[in-house]
């Protein structure tokens, strides 16, 4: 009962997204806590066959620039085909980083694996 609730929940969530511009490919599976950014949908790209972890955040905005420079940054996220995301990875704007909980920042560069803590090649 509690995962028919969950799924029926996580369908309307990405529906709406969906309508303010996300677009998400085939085969997308996003595991239970993950966060889309809400803010900025239309800036969101999905690929197919696509699974996000638990508890996974993918933000288009980076608010950490606005105590110093008075703006924050905004910009195109997209998540290309065949790709898992791990369990607490955040990825923003900043030039495609993916940060797991507990791990140093990293550029992760198209076809690149990064794993451990710190993240190494």
């Amino acid at each position: 009962m509690l995962g028919s609730i969950r799924n029926a929940f996580k369908a309307l969530y990405l529906k709406r997204l969906v309508k303010h511009g996300l677009v998400v490919g085939s085969d997308f599976q996003m595991e239970k806590g993950c966060n889309i950014d809400a803010n900025f949908p239309w800036l969101i790209e999905i690929g197919n066959n696509v699974t996000f972890a638990s508890n996974v955040c993918l933000l288009a905005h980076d608010g950490s620039t606005k105590k110093l420079v008075g703006y924050s940054k905004v910009g195109k996220v997209s998540v290309g085909d065949n790709v898992f995301i791990g369990c607490r990875t955040f990825v923003s704007v900043m030039d495609a980083l993916w940060v797991p909980i507990l791990s140093l920042r990293a550029v992760c560069p198209m076809g690149s694996l990064r794993l451990g803590l710190p993240l190494r090649s």
